[in-house]
């Protein structure tokens, strides 16, 4: 009995180990309220105001932080820093950060001139989308050549520019 509490201490230290190893090259620091960076988290947040609905990557006490595959230069993507406003509105969370693998991370707050801009263009996508939900049809595509050659559909779309 002695070895099998001995092993299961053991195996837990290592799992916690990893963990944290994991939250260091995550960056994350705090209490993590959920997360959703291996894609298999189900906490769905929703702000019952605007319908906003989202499932942020990490959402902390404090903050939404949204990690990004694609490395960026000097500034965040304009579409990264919509979705983040999403995630914060729906999270209820005045901080949130963007962060990229080449190490650039970009920290804005609700209530800043840029995110106050953004506002308007969201509630009009938001509004979008829903219209689209209730009358089961899709948007009309913006097909360029290099989203057709990447498209899985463009040998059966009508608008494909796939050579």
């Amino acid at each position: 009995m002695l070895i099998l509490t001995c092993i299961s201490v053991v195996i837990l230290m290592y799992l916690h180990a990893k963990l944290k190893q994991k939250r260091k090259q995550a960056g994350i620091k705090g209490w993590v309220r959920t997360q959703d960076l291996d894609g298999r988290g189900t906490q769905i947040y929703r702000d019952p105001k605007t319908g906003i609905t989202s499932r942020p990557d990490v959402v902390l006490n404090d903050r939404v932080i949204e990690h990004k595959s694609a490395e960026v230069k000097d500034k965040a993507r304009r579409g990264d820093v919509l979705q983040l406003l999403a995630e914060m509105i729906s999270a209820k969370k005045d901080i949130g950060e963007l962060r990229y693998p080449n190490k650039k991370n970009f920290e804005f707050r609700i209530n800043s001139p840029k995110m106050r801009s953004l506002r308007g263009e969201l509630a009009n996508i938001n509004g979008q989308m829903e219209r689209h939900l209730r009358t089961h049809s899709a948007p009309k595509g913006r097909p360029t050549r290099n989203r057709c050659r990447n498209c899985d559909y463009r040998r059966e779309c009508s608008e494909s520019m796939a050579a």
